[in-house]
């Protein structure tokens, strides 16, 4: 099923390959000669309930603590009581008990445009338009160039603009049949024929793509009012410069004297109970060669939730002034 939208690439980066898995798509690529990955697709999944902010710490270290056991027959540590904050944790590790902390290495500005999202699609549920033609469709929509974020709450205009042109489109479903079987058999075209329905917004503000909807659906609250799934597409570049400083920015968050060993989960869920599956990219880009500094952290640790793979970063003391 197509359903992916134009996107900007810098002029630097060259694609390489496309990997369409799990609800998202990544584009690989090389930058200077090394590695980058461009989300293109990141459909949301339901990873837990929502839960505090505490709760969703120990669930990110019970997780590492079950991939560890489940990759090598042993529990990384035993005994968990609650920190003082800091740390997070006090868990018993081999003969004796370290301050552990949790934390998660994400996109936020991605999340917030999912977040912005969401306050978008509660606008198109109460314009009350009529959307019937689309029923059983997937809209794809993006903003900008494609890497574009949604609108804020108080701009309605947009908005507006879209929610008119959903309730006037109308689409032929035996054309994007024929052109979903031709790229299962050829691949996509160069240009798509006359009448698929992607749509641009006034002013190139953005636009939609319309597909025929699976049997799964990423939006079920959407799809069981208004008939119609409907979905944020927006492209983000990633390499290890960007990985290693969010990192990196983490390790100086967390490095305090209560603190010996900080666990960075990628691809967790959120406070709200959602996995970004394109942020598991980032795991592939750390860099577990380079050392990194900290005053008081003994031990960093990076995980990989959706798969339970798990590197350990090279920490040292920062070397005392000559």
């Amino acid at each position: 099923m197509f359903r992916l939208a134009p996107f900007l690439v810098p002029e630097t980066v060259h694609v390489q390959v496309t990997q369409v898995s799990n609800g998202s798509a990544v584009l690989g690529g090389m930058s200077d000669d090394k590695p980058v990955r461009i989300v293109v697709l990141d459909t949301r999944t339901r990873a837990c309930q929502p839960m505090s902010k505490l709760l969703l710490e120990r669930l990110h270290i019970e997780k590492y603590r079950f991939d560890v056991l489940a990759r090598t027959g042993q529990l990384p540590f035993d005994t968990v009581t609650r920190g003082a904050d800091p740390p997070d944790f006090r868990v018993q590790y081999e003969d004796h008990f370290v301050g552990l902390d949790a934390s998660v290495v994400a996109l936020p500005q991605r999340r917030s445009a999912y977040r912005l999202f969401d306050l978008f699609l509660e606008r198109i549920r109460e314009d009350g338009r009529d959307y019937s033609s689309l029923k059983g469709t997937l809209v794809a929509v993006w903003f900008g160039g494609g890497s574009g974020m949604p609108p804020r709450r108080t701009d309605l205009q947009l908005t507006q603009e879209l929610a008119a042109m959903l309730s006037k489109t109308t689409i032929d479903r035996v054309l994007m049949r024929k052109v979903a079987e031709d790229i299962s058999k050829t691949g996509f075209p160069r240009t798509f024929p006359p009448g698929y329905p992607i749509f641009q917004f006034p002013d190139n503000e953005g636009g939609f793509v319309v597909s025929e909807l699976e049997q799964t659906s990423s939006n079920n609250e959407f799809l069981g009012k208004m008939g119609l799934d409907c979905v944020l597409q927006t492209a983000v570049v990633v390499d290890g410069p960007l990985v290693m400083s969010e990192v990196l920015r983490l390790i100086e968050q967390h490095d305090k004297p209560e603190i010996d060993w900080l666990i960075l989960t990628i691809g967790g869920p959120d406070v709200d109970g959602w996995s970004y599956p394109g942020e598991d990219v980032m795991f592939e880009l750390v860099s577990s060669a380079d050392l990194v500094i900290a005053f008081h952290l003994k031990r960093v640790t990076v995980h990989r939730w959706s798969t339970g793979e798990c590197t350990e970063l090279q920490v040292s003391k920062p070397q005392p002034a000559r």
